[in-house]
């Protein structure tokens, strides 16, 4: 028998099988560990419902409610939302974690299999820089920390099993390597229906590795497609309701170009960050460039992996993607696909073996007539750089977009936690969140929070555990206008906008108003910004100062946290209107203004216009400072001025007036 991998015979130090799991375990804990506590979102809530609602044996025979068949992993869901308690989200993100760097692992093996004719280390150094490659993969940074999405990694690592599986058998016609292979290709597509295809490519890999082989034992490339495609009359068998996405018409040869140009974008990803350059700088057109730019990519990868005779390598990094694309280019339309960049997860196992070959064939060339020339090692260097920093940026920004995108849910949900039968406000929380500048052509960078068909208050009772009585609203006028980021806020309808005069009727009725703050930076945070209620509209007899008797300051306090001082204010507002705005400065004890909190109560949402005489104003401010005193010491002071920057004249409780119309805060700290 011929035997695809020649250096099955050659014994390595147990430390490089050792670096093959701990490098993408360290790199995946390091990209993506700062997404485990974040929240359930999106497609979490319907999933989380249908497992739930389900019974095992329901999951497997009955989907109804559900318009597709995935019995495994919702059998998973189901293990995993019935074992943790609501909100522990942890222990999903860190399961999804996990597979990625087992499948980056398994990438690794199954590309130092492929390698032909290369020296042990250059076989090494294959493996690990294909495991490196997928842990790096770009288009991971959407299925990874998004547990609703761990159907990819999930079918991948079933798929990859399976490769490894065949190569084992190819190399040793051990029946249960067959066995083991045969069984992947028969499971597969029950963790998602894109593995209808396991068979197919395990079939693939099966020829590219030794397609002498596969020949003399045509059997096997024939029934592992076949054993997966057993799927397909259980799918149909198994009652469910339909799925508006999948496609009922055939399409026309435009949306099929369409959707093939989409999946290009798997094979050839170290490149489309110049195809998205010529996009934006030289008005090419998307298809233009992804078939232009990728193109010349892939032609440099063939020709490099032609002289080195790497032909396994290059027929999976390409073949892999063919095969893998075709569930979702012929059931899905091509506006769905064009914004699920999750759907190239499956895709790139085979871009991350040729690349890590070619790399390291340019390197170290194992072609007749390649000697090693220092050009090599630079243009190897350079396409290492390519293939590595750029995709590690690209994932690292979008666990930023995640967390500064999930921050406020995740807050939401423990408020809820700690008020749960408060009926609170909360403004302009998130629903989408994007960057204006994206990296790749055709793909969504964004994080939609919401569903279209979910509301906030579905989420927080997910991560919570709490029926929290919460009003969502948009108030536009706090909205930031963020110079990096696309915003759309929670009940965004232009119908349902909020404005002062309806905010201060509806926190008569609420018991607590909070604010989404988010800055330019990349930071998120739900702040509590107080409450109204009605009173007697007599002036109090009890106050730490007056304001031209028309609001009276009850009490106060301030405190500081890292940079930020809290300051809380108790106003009774007895008329009539003064038309002005409260500040509140944090000054030094030198004097010297440090953090400015100047605008209307509740978070400048509440001016005195729209208050009726009696009414009791809990008004929170948080001020961040940029530095603080070296010594330490600061002061608050609070007033009220009007639009001409005069002040309102401010009387101490013992009716003497004030110094510069404030009233300085007692130190609470």
């Amino acid at each position: 028998m011929t035997t695809a991998t020649p250096s099955r015979q050659i014994t390595r130090p147990r430390w490089l099988a050792l670096a093959l799991v701990l490098l993408p375990l360290a790199v995946a804990v390091w990209l993506y560990g700062r997404t485990l506590p974040l929240p359930y979102f999106w497609d979490d809530f319907p999933h989380y419902n249908f497992a739930t609602a389900k019974s095992f044996v329901a999951i497997w025979t009955d989907v109804t409610g559900a318009p597709y068949y995935r019995p495994i992993i919702f059998t998973l869901y189901k293990i995993l939302f019935g074992l943790l308690p609501p909100g522990q989200t942890a222990v999903p993100h860190l399961l999804v974690l996990l597979i990625h760097a087992a499948n980056s692992a398994l990438t690794g093996k199954l590309a130092g299999k492929l390698y032909r004719n290369g020296t042990p280390p250059a076989r090494t150094a294959v493996e690990l820089l294909a495991a490196l490659l997928f842990v790096v993969y770009p288009f991971a940074a959407l299925p990874v920390p998004h547990f609703a999405a761990a159907m990819h990694p999930l079918v991948t690592l079933f798929t990859l099993i399976g490769a490894l599986a065949v190569l084992h058998y190819q190399a040793t016609a051990v029946r249960r390597y067959l066995a083991l292979a045969l069984s992947a290709a028969l499971l597969t597509p029950y963790v998602h229906e894109a593995g209808i295809m396991a068979g197919a490519l395990l079939a693939l890999v099966w020829l590219v590795a030794d397609w002498r082989q596969a020949w003399r034992q045509k059997w096997v490339t024939a029934v592992l497609p076949l054993v997966s495609a057993l799927y397909l009359p259980v799918w149909y068998a198994v009652p469910k309701s339909g799925n508006e996405t999948v496609g009922r018409q055939i399409d026309s040869l435009e949306l099929l170009f369409f959707k093939i140009t989409f999946f290009f974008q798997a094979p050839t990803y170290p490149w489309q960050p110049l195809a998205k350059w010529f996009i934006d700088t030289r008005g090419w057109r998307d298809l233009t460039a992804i078939w232009l730019v990728g193109g010349a990519g892939l032609l440099l990868a063939a020709l490099i992996l032609g002289r080195g005779r790497q032909w396994a390598a290059l027929g999976l990094g390409v073949g892999w993607t063919a095969v893998a694309m075709l569930p979702a280019v012929v059931a899905l339309p091509y506006d769905y696909i064009s914004i699920s960049p999750r759907l190239l997860y499956f895709t790139g196992v085979g871009a991350a073996v040729m690349w890590a070959t070619v790399i390291v064939t340019l390197a170290a060339p194992t072609g007749q007539g390649n000697g090693r020339a220092w050009w090599r090692w630079a243009a190897a260097g350079g396409l290492l750089v390519l293939t590595t920093a750029v995709p590690i940026r690209y994932v690292q920004r979008e666990v930023d977009l995640h967390i500064f995108a999930l921050t406020p849910l995740r807050q939401m949900s423990r408020i809820a936690q700690e008020r749960p039968t408060n009926r609170d406000i909360v403004i302009n929380t998130t629903n989408w969140l994007a960057y204006k500048k994206q990296w790749y052509p055709i793909g969504n960078d964004g994080l939609a929070v919401l569903a279209p068909y979910l509301n906030t208050q579905q989420l927080i009772h997910l991560n919570s555990g709490v029926d929290w009585p919460v009003t969502i609203a948009t108030f536009p006028d706090l909205r930031p206008d963020l110079p990096d980021y696309y915003l759309a806020t929670a009940e965004e309808d232009v119908d349902q906008w909020w404005h002062m005069e309806l905010l201060t009727r509806q926190a008569y009725e609420h018991d607590g108003v909070w604010l989404t703050q988010f800055w330019a930076d990349g930071r998120s945070q739900v702040v509590y910004a107080g409450s109204l209620q009605t009173g007697d509209d007599q002036p109090p007899v009890d106050y730490q100062a007056n304001f031209d008797n028309a609001v009276f300051l009850t009490n106060s306090q301030y405190s500081l946290n890292d940079q930020t001082v809290t300051v809380n204010l108790d106003w009774i507002f007895t008329g009539p209107d003064p038309q002005a705005t409260i500040f509140r400065h944090v000054l030094d004890c030198q004097g010297n203004l440090i953090g400015e909190g100047s605008g209307y109560a509740l978070e400048r949402m509440l001016p005195f216009t729209f208050l009726s005489p009696g009414d009791r104003i809990h008004d929170v401010k948080h001020i961040n400072l940029e530095t603080l005193p070296a010594d330490g010491c600061l002061r608050v002071a609070v007033g009220l001025f009007r639009a001409d920057g005069s002040r309102l004249t401010a009387y101490g409780a013992d009716g003497r007036i004030l110094p510069d119309a404030s009233f300085i805060l007692a130190d609470q700290r």
